[in-house]
């Protein structure tokens, strides 16, 4: 359920985790580009028949986007209308039917209750009442009701009239019923719950739960154990420890965090607990999965422009990301939300942080994402800009370690001219449309230097362009109507060409 914003961030690590190019995806700002980038790019590697899986998509419009999959598998919990292209659509199982809910709520009760569910009215009308939703009958196994009483009560809440619409049009009352089983809990351990509700969707690291609540390892893992036993939320525990909490359990929780207005505070205490796990140092915290990828966002919701600035300056902490992530595009959606988050609180530094971003965003094809040393990067490229090279060499002065940094002490290039020295000499513009990739040159040593390359590739207009390097006119075109050519090729001279045809 992301916004179109998400889904194309989504997207475009997406087509560069499948080898396109970051100066190919970096100039892209619409979905649907993205999409007609990626179905090129599988046409021209020959590789159409990849398979892609696409999780728990909720809005119709989105499968639109999705049309470069030829081949994919998708679920789904609402059945919208079959969407051309999408091979395999898988709709979540939402009803259990009776005999399937009493034997769900057998397994998930405690073994030692006697009390019979088969042919008992009240425990079908119970059923009934939540139309047989998964989550809702292991949440009511948890409660371990032992009587007809406890059954009547439960039953009444659950057919009550009055829920919220972030119920999602399940017509009953679900949050009731995730509220049952909170009311059992102690008091402290149901504040802890509902402060599970700061989180993004997906899964929680423990690292991050124990920032959150600060209580020993211990203590924390057999809450989440006994959270788990209730089917409030599910617990991994293993080499990777972990919860994830139900999406409608995320609403709920989040829900009561704005209706508490805590909404601050609550992230402000994981903010002080990230922070109290790296002593300050933002960049020396573990990698769990969360951490590195969700600060930003945090802090921005804990209100603290203090806290926001101290991240957006730490030059280490940005190269520790990028690393992680394996993507710069997600460094620079976090500047700008931060950037924007400053701009609308009237903070005056808040251009200067633009600066960094507009830095990372221009030489982004140029950095290597496995060795990135971005104050090295910023002592080079920030040079002209002060508090970034002041920032920077403070990096450089408080490391520990020991390591050998560039930095430009005196120019005798104007500012223009570095800018002009980045960019080609002579620009000639090859191609219309974005097929139009291979191009090839001449061996200026045997003649005038000719340039090869191919026009409205791929449609009824695709044709193979020669021209003159110095006068850029165009000396012969030769039409290939709708072919895909992937390659070209010109001869030393210039006198011969060559082209590799992709057939459908």
């Amino acid at each position: 359920n992301i916004s179109e914003e998400k889904l194309l961030g989504e997207l475009i690590k997406l087509a560069n985790n499948i080898g396109i190019g970051i100066d190919i995806t970096k100039s892209i700002n619409t979905i649907e580009a993205i999409d007609g980038a990626i179905c090129a790019f599988l046409r021209d590697q020959n590789r159409s028949d990849m398979l892609f899986v696409f999780d728990d998509v909720w809005k119709q419009e989105h499968f639109h986007h999705l049309t470069f999959a030829k081949n994919s598998i998708s679920t789904s919990r609402n059945a919208h209308a079959t969407i051309q292209r999408i091979n395999i659509r898988i709709l979540s199982m939402e009803m259990l039917t009776y005999n399937e809910a009493v034997d769900l709520i057998k397994i998930r009760r405690n073994s030692n209750i006697q009390y019979e569910l088969t042919n008992n009215k009240i425990v079908q009308d119970t059923i009934n009442g939540c139309r047989g939703l998964p989550l809702a009958i292991s949440i009511i196994a948890g409660l371990n009701l032992q009587h007809d009483e406890e059954w009547q009560d439960v039953n009444e809440i659950v057919t009550s009239q009055d829920f919220p619409p972030e119920s999602h049009n399940y017509n009953y009352n679900l949050f009731g019923t995730f509220q049952l089983s909170v009311n059992q809990l102690e008091q402290r351990v149901q504040g802890l719950f509902y402060m599970l509700g700061v989180f993004k969707a997906s899964k929680i690291p423990l690292q991050s739960i124990l920032a959150l609540w600060n209580i020993r390892h211990l203590k924390a893992t057999a809450l989440l154990q006994n959270l788990h036993k209730r089917s409030l939320l599910k617990y991994v525990d293993g080499q990777s420890r972990y919860c994830e909490l139900h999406d409608l359990m995320i609403s709920y929780l989040g829900q009561h965090i704005r209706q508490q207005d805590d909404v601050k505070s609550v992230n402000k205490k994981l903010i002080s607990g990230y922070k109290r796990q790296c002593n300050g140092n933002w960049f020396t915290h573990e990698d769990d999965g969360y951490y590195f990828q969700n600060l930003i966002y945090h802090t921005i919701q804990a209100d603290d422009n203090d806290g926001l600035e101290q991240v957006l300056k730490d030059f280490k902490w940005m190269a520790a990301k990028i690393k992680i992530d394996q993507t710069i595009y997600n460094l620079c959606q976090d500047i700008n939300d931060g950037v924007n988050y400053l701009k609308e609180n009237n903070v005056e530094t808040w251009e200067q942080y633009k600066e960094i971003r507009i830095i990372l965003e221009r030489y982004e094809s140029h950095l290597e994402i496995d060795n990135i040393d971005v104050v090295q990067v910023l002592l080079v490229l920030g040079d002209k800009i002060d508090w970034i090279k002041e920032q920077a060499l403070k990096s450089v002065e408080g490391n520990k370690e020991k390591f050998d940094y560039w930095k430009i002490v005196e120019s005798r290039y104007k500012d223009e001219e570095i800018e002009k020295s980045l960019k080609p000499k002579y620009s000639k513009r090859i191609g219309k449309n974005i097929n139009d990739k291979s191009v090839a040159v001449s061996n200026p040593h045997y003649g005038d230097l000719r340039i090869i390359g191919t026009k409205n590739n791929g449609s009824f207009d695709c044709q193979i362009v020669i021209k003159d390097y110095k006068s850029t006119k165009t000396e012969s075109s030769i039409c290939h109507p709708k072919e895909l050519i992937i390659n070209v090729a010109i001869s030393a001279d210039g006198r011969i060409i060559a082209v590799q045809i992709y057939y459908r």
